[in-house]
C-alpha cells in the first residue's frame, strides 16, 4: 500500500543543530559513470561531477528533517530553483531510519561517505560505509537505516529531476 501523505517538518533555513555542523575530512570518488568525487571538510562539501562542480557550506542550505533524519538541500527546485537536478546532504543519526518509500518519477544516486549503515534497495539490503555509490531507480522501494552503535551516516544525494514533495510516497508493508 502506497500512501502519499507523510509528515515531515520543513525548517525555513539553517539548520542550527551542532551535530550537523563538523565533517569529518574526507576525499572519495565514486563508482558511478561520472566518477563523482566529494570532498568534505570541516563544515565543506564539495561536489564535482563531469564538468558540474559545486561547494557549500552545511547550515546555508534548506534543511528537511524527521525522526532523526536531516536532509540538507543545496541545489534544486527548493533552492535555486533548477527543476533537472537537486543536491542535499543526509544526515542520519544513530538509529535512524528513514521511511519506506518510492518515488514515481525521480531517480537518486547515494554516495555515502561518513559512517556505516544499510541501504534497502528491493528486495537487496546493501550495506553501506565511506565510498560506497547506491543507485535507486524510479519506482524501488527503499530506505536508508544507520545502526545504533554508528556515529553519524552522511550522504550526498543527488535527484533527477529535482526531488520535490509531491513525488514522496511511503510504502506499508
Amino acid at each position: 500500500m502506497i500512501k502519499k501523505l507523510f509528515s515531515m517538518a520543513i525548517i525555513a533555513s539553517a539548520w542550527t543543530g551542532s551535530s550537523l555542523a563538523v565533517l569529518e575530512s574526507s576525499d572519495f570518488t565514486f563508482n558511478d559513470s561520472a566518477k563523482t568525487r566529494i570532498v568534505a571538510n570541516g563544515n565543506t562539501v564539495s561536489i564535482t561531477q563531469g564538468d558540474e562542480k559545486l561547494s557549500f557550506a552545511i547550515g546555508t542550505g534548506k534543511v528537511f528533517a524527521n525522526n532523526g533524519e536531516s536532509v540538507e538541500e543545496f541545489q534544486g527546485l527548493a533552492t535555486d530553483g533548477n527543476p533537472a537536478r537537486s543536491w542535499a546532504i543526509a544526515f542520519f543519526d544513530p538509529g535512524a531510519v528513514s521511511p519506506l518509500h518510492q518515488h514515481k518519477i525521480g531517480i537518486e544516486d547515494y554516495f555515502i561517505f561518513q559512517g556505516k549503515g544499510t541501504v534497502r534497495r528491493g528486495d537487496e539490503i546493501l550495506d553501506v560505509s565511506p565510498g560506497t555509490y547506491v543507485n535507486i531507480p524510479t519506482h524501488a522501494p527503499h530506505t536508508v537505516t544507520n545502526s545504533k552503535d554508528n556515529g553519524q551516516l552522511i550522504l550526498a544525494v543527488k535527484c533527477a529531476p529535482s526531488w520535490v514533495f509531491d513525488d514522496f510516497h511511503v510504502i506499508t508493508e
